[in-house]
């Protein structure tokens, strides 16, 4: 009887436990920046895939070119159990015309 109990209790615990990993939601900002050698006329596309992406703000996205430079801000909303994933910035960039980056997107902190 008590394992039976015992077990209960730890299901209704794990099932709790899991119940809020999945209702907890984080925001995360983010700002990265990646070089390439060419891109598309605008960045429209990318733009607009990222405001559709599941869990983006969509009016968080931003995107900036500095010569052959692309700065991409946004907010992204996820759970405790990382869901949705991260945007696959470097796979659709290039699936969009923008070539020969200098490696992936990495973390951008704007000058002091």
């Amino acid at each position: 009887m008590y394992i039976v109990v015992g077990a209960t209790i730890l299901m209704a615990l794990a099932g709790g436990i899991w119940f809020a990993f999945q209702s907890i939601r984080i925001s995360f900002i983010y700002s990265l920046k990646a070089e390439f050698t060419a891109m598309p006329a605008d960045d429209r596309e990318l733009e607009n895939w990222l405001r559709g992406y599941p869990g983006v703000v969509p009016h968080t996205v931003w995107i900036l070119r500095e010569g052959n430079s692309l700065r991409v801000t946004f907010i992204q909303v996820r759970d405790v159990m990382g869901q949705p994933p991260f945007p696959e910035l470097n796979e659709q960039c290039e699936s969009l015309g923008y070539v020969g980056p200098d490696g992936r997107f990495r973390d951008y902190r704007p000058p002091d």
